[in-house]
């Protein structure tokens, strides 16, 4: 099934200590919720530089072509993969963090989820499931969050802590990404579906009771992070910053910020969102999350009430 904004990839499988429950969230009010600054856009994709978060597709915005690169743009880039990405959804802020974190050249093709750009031929061409994130390098084309994040750590050798080499050390990552889809991203995403989603394209009221047996499903593993995992270690895999903490920090973002707070009351893994922001930098973090931490356009429903009508129903079966 396709949906808007927040829809997660794919279900996961339980995977060594990891329970195969969700979890509940609570939080308090810092890091990146506290100053929403919103970044300098610049229009350009070499290593090192800055894009903005909607800079890349000219299709979004000007009647071009998913192809189509801006006029000007440097031959260099031409050659750089294309990410395109919803900066709404967590697994794309996972890939585009990840990308300019590591410097790694690439063109950004938003695709807004809520307008159903994700349905359209053009980009069905790119994945025909209609999800994202998805990438397209040369005539190489690639879907699913960690399937990319894994396939830019290879082709750009990034560092070893991302993905290390030990054996022992890669398997606790694997691990993690084995249970998070279920555990993890699946109900953090649907906790922010029924907060802000749903109530955004229905025009109702927030169905309280649904939120709070979604956060049920959350809880159990926010505590199972916060005091099993976190005990042992300060990142979730290793002594240092893994693709691990990259994407469950993303996904706990999601209902953290529409106001379901998972950090609070959760000291462990407070302290570690702190120690995940600091390693990436607050600057990026800001600019990746901008989009979802700000109020949406409510004119966006009123332009196309068939759209809105079309995923309230999908968000409806989803939830139910």
């Amino acid at each position: 099934m396709k949906i808007g904004p927040g829809w997660c990839e794919e279900d996961g499988r339980h995977s060594g200590v990891w329970p195969e429950q969700g979890v509940r969230p609570k939080a308090r009010r810092g890091g990146i919720l506290a100053g929403r600054r919103q970044p300098a856009r610049k229009e350009a994709s070499g290593r090192g530089r800055d894009l903005g978060p909607h800079s890349g597709w000219a299709g979004n915005r000007a009647g071009g072509r998913p192809g189509r690169r801006r006029a000007g743009q440097a031959a260099g880039a031409a050659m750089a993969p294309e990410l395109f990405l919803d900066l709404y959804s967590p697994p794309c802020r996972a890939v585009y963090i990840f990308a300019r974190k590591n410097g790694i050249p690439f063109a950004l093709r938003p695709v807004e989820l809520g307008r159903g750009e994700h349905l359209k031929p053009e980009f069905l061409k790119v994945n025909p499931l209609g999800k994202v994130p998805a990438l397209r390098d040369g005539d190489f084309l690639l879907s699913e969050s960690v399937a990319i994040l894994l396939y830019l750590s290879r082709k750009y050798q990034t560092a070893a802590h991302w993905y290390p080499p030990e054996l022992q050390a890669r398997a606790r990552v694997d691990e993690y990404l084995a249970w998070q889809h279920a555990a993890i991203q699946l109900p953090a995403a649907n906790v922010y579906l029924c907060k802000s989603l749903l109530p955004y394209f229905s025009g109702q009221p927030v169905d309280t009771t649904k939120l709070e047996q979604l956060l049920g499903k959350l809880t159990p593993s926010l505590q199972h992070l916060d005091q099993k995992v976190l005990v042992a270690r300060p990142f979730l895999a290793s002594e240092q910053l893994s693709l691990a903490d990259l994407i469950a920090f993303t996904d706990l973002m999601q209902p953290t910020a529409v106001g379901c707070d998972v950090f609070q009351d959760r000291p462990r893994l407070a302290a570690w969102r702190a120690r995940v922001e600091a390693a990436l930098g607050p600057q990026l973090v800001q600019e990746a999350h901008r989009l979802v931490l700000q109020p949406r356009d409510p004119q966006l429903v009123q332009q196309d009430p068939q759209l809105a009508q079309e995923l309230v129903q999908r968000l409806q079966e989803r939830l139910c």
